[in-house]
């Protein structure tokens, strides 16, 4: 009863992933890389990488003793002393310490947990610099995953970038996914032409999907009012 424990965040896993084999083969071989300890994974806001990471922490839900998943806010500092979202067992703030002095306590906290484990820090919307305070969270022993849109700086820690879906029977599958019912032969010309004109974005697609389903649309007409009026008008 009194031994600090990291109370691991709920990730829910997506209801499917699609397309994107070669991202979650590359976090599995950095996961398992010793002289790895940060990962950034960056792309254009939608365009699936949260989902991408919730993807992976599910296929590894058996192996991680740990997993934090938090979002950032503001600093890395605030986000990591919210007990709400980043809570040790037995550990609280007291009246009498500063924010800075419980935040220090608690890094050591981490750090007695997390050694020697298969832990694993997740931080979205990363928009923090690459700096002394980042260095001195991932010396924490975990690994540490930063969702972003930003790259890091060269030479400092790898990358894994998420651009749209490679192929065209992928950008098929997530439509059809978000539709609720199978494409008729006749659609996929009209469909062609909306992924064109929104470049292929993944979250785009999806609404335009499920606008498509909850307008009662088809996809030719849903496909005239993009070249039209453009997405926000398919509402």
């Amino acid at each position: 009863p009194s031994k600090p424990y990291i109370k691991s965040s709920v990730v829910t896993a997506p209801p499917i992933l699609i397309g994107r084999k070669n991202e979650l083969h590359v976090l599995s071989d950095w996961i398992n890389a010793a002289d790895s300890p940060c990962v950034f994974v960056t792309g254009m806001g939608g365009i699936g990488k949260s989902t991408l990471v919730r993807a992976f922490l599910a296929e590894h839900n058996g192996v991680l003793r740990n997993v934090l998943y938090l979002s950032f806010n503001n600093s890395i500092q605030r986000t990591l002393a919210d007990d709400n979202a980043a809570y040790i067992h037995t550990i609280s703030k007291s009246e009498k310490e500063s924010l800075d002095e419980y935040y220090q306590r608690k890094l050591r906290a981490f750090h007695e947990i997390v050694e020697g484990t298969q832990s694993l820090l997740v931080i979205d919307n990363y928009t923090g610099e690459i700096n002394k305070e980042l260095a001195t969270v991932i010396a924490v022993g975990w690994k540490v995953i930063l969702i972003s849109r930003k790259e890091p700086v060269a030479n400092t820690y790898p990358a894994i970038h998420v651009d749209a879906l490679a192929t065209q029977q992928d950008l098929y599958a997530l439509f059809e996914n978000n539709l609720g019912h199978s494409l008729h032969s006749t659609d996929y010309p009209h469909l062609d032409n909306i992924i064109y004109r929104v470049d292929g974005h993944t979250l785009v697609l999806e609404l335009i999907a499920k606008q498509i389903s909850n307008s009662y649309l088809t996809v030719k007409e849903a496909s005239r009012l993009v070249d039209t009026h453009g997405f926000s008008s398919i509402a």
